[in-house]
């Protein structure tokens, strides 16, 4: 995993989450991660991989939330403005939290982008 500048930036306003499910949550992504970066799986198989290693995975978020709160998914990558929707969450009530996460396909990098918690969709704008 690689992790983006605003991960940490987001992870440091997270509080009162279960930090042992977030840590085991980034070393199985981690694994997906080094498969992906391999060849051993590909897009298409992700939400099967992460599924199988015990991840809660999503590969996008809501229509409304692209279109109406994309800019909560953006960050600049290598001079780009790209988007993470995909992520892995866990948790409840005030000890949920997501992990956004964009897979580079030029790179085949997996750039963690936001540790924390659930951006705004069509439930919580």
């Amino acid at each position: 995993l690689t992790f983006h500048e605003l991960a940490f930036t987001t992870a440091t306003q997270l509080e009162g989450i279960d930090s042992d499910r977030l840590l085991h949550d980034l070393v199985r992504l981690n694994v997906v991660a080094g498969d992906w970066q391999s060849g051993r799986i590909n897009q298409a198989s992700l939400t099967i991989s992460c599924r199988s290693m015990g991840l809660n995975y999503a590969a996008g978020v809501s229509d409304t939330a692209e279109q109406k709160y994309g800019s909560d998914y953006a960050f600049t990558w290598r001079g780009r403005t790209e988007y993470a929707f995909a992520h892995i969450r866990n948790g409840r009530g005030s000890r949920i939290y997501r992990v956004h996460v964009f897979f580079d396909d030029d790179t085949h990098q997996v750039v963690v982008t936001h540790v924390g918690r659930h951006l705004r969709d069509k439930s919580s704008p």
